[in-house]
C-alpha cells in the first residue's frame, strides 16, 4: 500500500518515504540522509564493493569451465600415468605369482604321481583345496586368484583349485578347454561364456606338468586395483585388436556401449596407451575418459569456493575502510576541537554545523570563516598599531616608516621633501577650562582640517597630544611656505564645538631634506626646534636655521664628525678597574670609550654619546666599543691576564632587536666567551621601553653574557620590574656611594640596596669610591665590588696590564681590609 503524501513522478521518493517513515532508522541511513562525510564512504565502499564482486563474478563464471578442465587435464594426465603404471605392476605380480606357485616343493612333489596314478577323467572330478594354496592371491595382494589348474603335457587337467566355494565352470572341465601353453608366461586375457579372464601359465620345474592361474577380469577388479577415483574420471581396459572394453570404472561396459568409437559425446579421452613391456600382460589397452556433466558440478563448487573468497576478501576490505573512516572522523573531531577551542580564544563565532554538507566541507567552511576573521583582525590590529586611534591619522610610526622610506629614496641635490610639525598653541586651556571630551574633539577637527588642504600624496600625521606632522614630497621651500599659509588660514577659522566657538592657533616649523639632514630622527628633532622659534615669536611657521638651536650648534657638528671618527678609528678605550673586596683582586675591567678631537680636545662621553644617539650613530659607535674591547681581552688573554669586560650599553641600543644578533657575531669573530663579557643597561634606559628591554635582554641573557644594571636607585624602575630581569648583579650609582661615610641616609640607601640585591641573588658593584672609609663601609655592609678613583682612574691598555702584573707579583691583597681585634 503506497505511503500517504507520496510523490508520483519521482523515482525512489515512495521507498525513501518508507523508510523515513520507518519506526527506528537505522544510523547509516540517517547518516546517508544527512549527506554526511561518514554516509557517503559507506555507501560508496557498499557500492563499490558490490560492483567489484559482481563484475569478477561474471569474468570467472565465463572462464570458470575452461579452468576447471584446464586445472583437472592436468592433474587427470599425472593421475592416469600412476594409474596405469600401477595396473602394469599388478599385472606383472599376477605372473609373478604363476612362477613362485609353480616352483613350490609340494607341487612339484604331486605332480608327477598325478601324470603316473590318476587318470585324467578321474583328475578332473577330484576338486580341493591344498593348504599351500591358501589364499590364492598374487604376490601384492591386488588381483584375486579365482581358479589354480594343473596341467599336463598334453593339455590335460590334472587338478582344479578354487578361492571359493562356489561349482567350478563348465569351461574348466570340458575336454576341449582352449589353452595352449605357448605365449601365456606373461598371460592374457581371455573370454568364456561371456566373461573376461586373465590366464597366466608356468611350467612345474622338474616334471611334465604346467601350473595355469586364472582371475576374473572384470569393473570390480579394476576399481580394486585403481583405489578410488574422481566422480569425473572413468578408466578402462581395453582389449588392442578390436577396442573391446573389459573392465571400466564407469559402467560403460554394462551400458551397452562395448567400443571406443561409440562412447558418448560427454566422455572425452584424456589418454589412451598400450599396456605393453617385459612382464606385462598383453596385448592391452588403458584408457581414461573425463565426464564432462560431473566437471561442471565439480566447476560450481570451484566458483562457488572463488566467491566465498571474493566474498570474505571484500567484507575485509570494507573493515579496513571502515577503520581507516574511524580513523580519519577521529582526526577531524580532533581538528574541529581545536579549531573551537582556538576560536573561542579568539571570539570568533564560526560557521553553523548546520550549514549543510559533509564534515569536510562543514571543517572548509569554518577555516574559512577562522581566516577571514584572523585576516580582519590582522588589518584592524595592524591599522590600530600604525595609526592614532583618536583621529584616524597615521601615528608616529607610519610616519617614521614613509620619511625613511622617502629619505632613501632622495639622491642629494636640490630640496625634494619637507617635514612639518605643527603644535596648538594654548591647547591644555581648552582641556583644563573645557574638558578633554571637547579638546578630542578640537584635535578630531584639527585633523579633518589639515586633510582637507593637502594633497592625498602628502601624510598627515598625529604625534601625540597637541602635536601633529606633515609629509610633503616633492616640497622646496616655497611649498612648504605655502602651505603654512593655508593651514594657518583653515586654522583661523573658528570651530565650533557644542555652543563653543573656538580657534585653533598652531604654531609650525618645517624641516627641508637633504639641506636639513637625511637622518629621520635629525630631521624630526631639527623640525620640532623650528617649531619652538616659531611658537617663541609668534610668527605662525618658522624654518630650521642652524642658530635657531642655541644648545646644540656646535654638538649637531659633532654628528657627522663622529661618524667619521668611528670610521678613521680615532676613538680609544680605558679601562677602569673593578676590585673583589674580600679578595683584593681585580676580576674586571669596565670600558669607557674616548674621543680626541683634532681642533676641540677630549670630548667628553657626556657630550658625544646623546648626540650618537639623537643622530642614529650610537649602533656603529657600540658595535666600534666593543669590538676593541673584545680584541684587546682576547690580547690579555694571550699575555696570561684573565680579566672580565664590563661593557655599557645605551637607550637606543637596548631598543635595536638586531643588537644581541650583532654582538655575538663579533663574539664569534673574535672567539671569546660571552661569560666573561658584562653588559651594563642603565636603569633609565629598561624603563623607556620595558617591554622591548626586557625581551632584548633576555636573549642576551641566553646567549651568555652576564647583564648588570648600571646607575641603580636613580631612575624610576620598581622591583616587580627588578624581579622579572635576568640580570646577574647591580652597580649601585656613584651618587650614594661617595658621602656615605659622611650622609647617613646615602649609607641606609647602599645598605637596602646590597640586602635587597643579595636576598634576590645578584652581585653588588659600588660605584664612585674615592677614599679608605668607603672602602671599608662597603667591606662592613657585604659589598662584593668596588669601582672608583680611590682604586685607580681609567687607564690604557698598556698601563692597565703594567699595574696588574706588579700587583699580581707581590701575590697580596693591595687594600688590606678591617681586622676584628679579639676583645675589642
Amino acid at each position: 500500500m503506497p505511503v500517504a503524501g507520496a510523490v508520483e513522478g519521482k523515482p525512489g521518493t515512495h521507498w525513501m518515504n518508507l523508510i523515513k517513515s520507518a519506526a527506528v532508522m537505522p544510523p547509516w541511513l540517517r547518516a546517508i540522509g544527512r549527506n554526511s562525510l561518514t554516509g557517503r564512504m559507506l555507501a560508496l565502499m557498499v557500492l563499490g564493493g558490490l560492483m567489484v564482486w559482481l563484475g569478477l563474478d561474471l569474468v570467472y563464471r565465463d572462464k570458470v569451465d575452461e579452468l576447471v578442465v584446464r586445472e583437472v587435464l592436468y592433474d587427470v594426465r599425472l593421475q592416469a600415468a600412476k594409474d596405469r603404471i600401477r595396473l602394469g605392476r599388478a599385472l606383472q605380480a599376477f605372473a609373478r605369482t604363476a612362477r613362485i606357485y609353480a616352483a613350490y616343493p609340494p607341487l612339484q612333489r604331486q605332480v608327477p604321481g598325478w601324470l603316473e596314478g590318476v587318470a585324467p577323467s578321474r583328475a578332473r572330478e577330484q576338486v580341493w583345496k591344498p593348504a599351500w594354496l591358501q589364499g590364492l592371491r598374487s604376490v601384492d595382494g591386488e588381483i584375486p586368484v579365482s581358479y589354480a589348474l594343473v596341467m599336463g603335457p598334453g593339455n590335460e587337467i590334472l587338478a582344479v583349485f578354487r578361492n571359493h566355494s562356489g561349482e567350478v565352470p563348465a569351461f574348466v572341465r570340458q575336454a576341449d578347454f582352449p589353452l595352449t601353453h605357448a605365449g601365456l608366461a606373461h598371460g592374457r586375457i581371455l573370454s568364456f561364456d561371456g566373461q573376461s579372464w586373465l590366464v597366466t601359465a608356468q611350467p612345474i620345474p622338474s616334471s611334465q606338468g604346467v601350473l595355469v592361474l586364472m582371475a576374473r577380469f572384470d569393473s570390480r577388479l579394476l576399481e580394486s586395483v585403481l583405489a578410488a577415483q574422481p566422480a569425473y574420471v572413468i578408466s578402462a581396459v581395453l582389449s588392442v585388436p578390436d577396442g573391446q572394453l573389459i573392465a571400466d570404472t564407469g559402467g560403460l561396459a554394462g551400458a551397452g556401449l562395448p567400443r571406443l568409437s561409440e562412447l558418448p559425446d560427454h566422455l572425452e579421452l584424456v589418454s589412451s596407451e598400450v599396456l605393453g613391456g617385459e612382464g606385462t600382460m598383453a596385448p592391452l589397452r588403458f584408457a581414461v575418459w573425463l565426464d564432462h556433466r560431473q566437471i561442471e558440478a565439480v566447476g560450481q563448487r570451484f566458483l562457488w569456493q572463488d566467491r566465498r573468497q571474493r566474498a570474505q576478501m571484500l567484507v575485509g576490505m570494507m573493515a579496513f575502510f571502515g577503520f581507516l573512516l574511524w580513523s580519519i572522523r577521529r582526526r577531524l573531531a580532533k581538528v574541529y576541537q581545536a579549531l573551537a577551542g582556538y576560536s573561542e580564544q579568539l571570539g570568533i563565532q564560526l560557521a553553523d554545523d548546520r550549514c549543510g554538507g559533509d564534515q569536510i566541507d562543514r571543517l572548509r567552511a569554518r577555516v574559512r570563516k577562522l581566516g577571514e576573521e584572523m585576516l580582519a583582525e590582522t588589518y584592524a590590529l595592524e591599522y590600530q598599531a600604525r595609526h592614532d586611534p583618536l583621529t584616524n591619522l597615521p601615528n608616529r610610526a607610519l610616519l617614521m616608516e614613509k620619511l625613511n622610506e622617502k629619505l632613501a629614496a632622495l639622491d642629494g641635490g636640490e630640496d625634494r621633501l619637507a617635514l612639518m610639525i605643527m603644535d596648538l598653541d594654548r591647547f591644555k586651556e581648552v582641556n583644563d577650562t573645557l574638558g578633554h571630551h571637547i579638546g578630542d574633539r578640537l584635535l578630531q577637527e584639527v585633523g579633518r582640517r589639515l586633510v582637507s588642504v593637502l594633497r592625498r600624496t602628502d601624510t598627515v600625521a598625529r604625534l601625540g597630544g597637541d602635536e601633529f606632522a606633515v609629509l610633503l614630497p616633492g616640497g622646496d621651500l616655497q611649498r612648504s611656505r605655502a602651505v603654512c599659509r593655508k593651514v594657518l588660514s583653515v586654522m583661523d577659522k573658528p570651530i565650533k564645538i557644542d555652543n563653543f566657538r573656538l580657534r585653533a592657533g598652531i604654531s609650525i616649523g618645517v624641516a627641508l631634506a637633504p639641506s636639513h639632514g637625511q637622518d629621520a630622527n635629525l630631521l624630526l628633532r631639527r623640525a620640532d626646534v623650528a617649531m619652538y622659534q616659531a611658537k617663541r615669536k609668534h610668527a605662525g611657521f618658522a624654518v630650521y636655521k642652524a642658530d635657531h638651536d642655541t644648545n646644540s650648534i656646535s654638538r649637531l657638528g659633532l654628528s657627522s664628525e663622529l661618524r667619521d671618527a668611528i670610521e678613521a678609528d680615532q676613538l680609544s678605550l680605558e679601562y677602569q678597574p673593578m676590585v673583589d673586596i674580600r679578595s683584593g683582586r681585580i676580576f674586571c675591567v669596565e670600558a669607557l670609550v674616548r674621543w680626541r678631537h683634532p681642533q676641540l680636545g677630549m670630548v667628553p662621553p657626556e657630550e658625544f654619546v646623546p648626540i650618537a644617539e639623537q643622530t642614529g650613530v650610537i649602533r656603529p659607535l657600540t658595535l666600534w666599543v666593543i669590538d676593541r674591547a673584545l680584541a684587546q681581552l682576547d690580547a690579555w688573554h694571550r699575555a696570561g691576564i684573565e680579566l672580565r669586560i664590563s661593557l655599557n650599553l645605551s637607550v637606543r641600543s637596548l631598543q635595536d632587536r638586531q643588537l644581541p644578533s650583532q654582538i655575538q657575531k663579533l663574539v664569534d669573530h673574535h672567539g671569546a666567551d660571552p661569560g666573561r663579557i658584562i653588559l651594563e643597561i642603565t636603569e633609565s634606559a629598561i624603563m623607556s621601553d620595558p617591554l622591548t628591554a626586557r625581551r632584548v635582554m633576555r636573549r642576551l641573557s641566553n646567549t651568555g653574557f652576564q647583564l648588570s644594571i648600571d646607575d641603580f636607585g636613580t631612575g624610576y624602575s620598581s622591583l616587580a620590574y627588578l624581579k622579572q630581569l635576568p640580570v646577574d648583579e647591580i652597580k649601585i650609582d656613584k651618587s650614594f656611594v661617595t658621602q656615605m661615610d659622611q650622609d647617613e641616609n646615602d649609607a641606609v640607601i647602599v645598605r637596602a640596596t646590597i640586602d635587597l640585591a643579595h636576598n634576590l641573588g645578584l652581585k653588588v658593584v659600588a660605584e664612585g669610591v674615592e677614599n679608605t672609609d668607603v672602602w671599608d663601609l662597603l667591606e662592613m655592609l657585604g659589598c662584593d665590588c668596588a669601582q672608583g678613583y680611590f682604586i685607580r682612574k681609567p687607564l690604557a691598555p698598556q698601563d692597565l696590564a703594567r699595574w696588574i702584573r706588579s700587583k699580581e707579583w707581590q701575590d697580596e691583597r693591595w687594600v688590606t681590609p678591617l681586622e676584628v681585634v679579639n676583645g675589642a
